[in-house]
């Protein structure tokens, strides 16, 4: 898995980049860590190059998206809906003074909620109906009462719907 902590003012991303040794132990081995500060110590506001930064480290494989006191995260929801799986960092302590243990044990729990909805949830196939854009599950006329006339559910096989 790759996760990408995006959203960071500069100078808390420089600060806790020094604390952790260089982002060591991020994450748990043996997934990969990259992270991405906004441009600006203005807390929260991105701009439409530093979404186009964070689509270009989803194309790399980085689609486990951490946001950290991003406050415009609706930008990314438009731009990455459907390529990535985006936490917002639930996070007690202001940005600019959070300490590494605080953010490496959130990075920590992501990490372990994402390992196990890849074991549960995630999609084993591509024909899976996770996957499917949600037009395919829209009835039309031919299908709108298919549950009923289907032999599993048939009226006739089990008769009448008091009985099943």
């Amino acid at each position: 898995m790759k996760v990408h902590l995006f959203g960071l003012p500069k100078s808390a991303h420089i600060r806790l980049k020094e604390e952790s040794d260089l982002w060591r132990n991020a994450v748990p081995v043996p997934h990969e860590f990259r992270s991405t500060p906004i441009l600006s110590n203005e807390l929260g506001r991105i701009n439409n190059s530093e979404v186009e930064e964070l689509a270009r480290a989803v194309g790399e494989g980085f689609n486990h998206i951490v946001l950290a006191g991003v406050r415009e995260w609706q930008k990314i929801y438009a731009r990455l809906l459907y390529d990535g799986r985006i936490h917002i960092a639930r996070l007690k302590e202001p940005i600019r003074d959070l300490p590494w243990p605080a953010l490496q044990a959130t990075l920590h729990a992501v990490v372990s909620l994402d390992e196990e909805w890849l074991r549960k949830l995630s999609p084993g196939d591509l024909r899976h109906p996770l996957i499917l854009p949600p037009s395919v599950f829209a009835t039309n006329r031919e299908t709108e009462d298919y549950w009923q006339h289907c032999d599993v559910y048939s009226r006739d096989r089990f008769g009448s719907a008091e009985q099943v």
